[in-house]
């Protein structure tokens, strides 16, 4: 059982990844999808960036949980969950900037990422609190 978790686990959170760096790189310009709304306000590509990286601390947390037998490493999961994140959302920022021609780095990109890491690290703590070991 535990074999399939950290298989799971590593499989899900590469998927993950790759659909996020599709996301990021692609070019939207040619399809029906309009990213220059604004809802509230907000324009609509900062919610999709929000939306985007709101699962990336679940999926590396629980990759550190079960495919690592280094006990720091699961001790400080949440912790590298967190670190990970910013430098994913910092990387992809950069990645735009570089490896496309159609796509530009935004600072308002990076703090909505930052935003959606911030949410997806709510379920975490409260279960890292409500089953924190005595």
């Amino acid at each position: 059982m535990f074999i399939a978790k950290r298989i799971q686990s590593k499989v899900f959170y590469i998927i993950y990844i790759a659909a996020v760096l599709f996301l990021c790189l692609f070019n939207f310009s040619d399809t029906n999808i309009k990213l220059e709304e604004s809802y509230l306000g907000i324009p609509a590509d900062k919610f999709i960036h929000s939306l985007m990286f709101m699962p990336y601390p679940y999926f590396c947390w629980l990759a550190l949980r079960y495919s690592i037998h280094i006990p720091w490493i699961k001790k400080y999961a949440f912790l590298s969950s967190i670190l990970s994140g910013i430098l994913f959302a910092a990387g992809t920022e950069i990645a735009q900037m570089t490896l496309t021609q159609n796509r530009t780095a935004d600072i308002f990109d990076f703090i909505a990422d930052l935003c959606g890491l911030t949410i997806g690290l709510l379920p975490i703590a409260l279960h890292n609190i409500i089953f924190k070991k005595k």
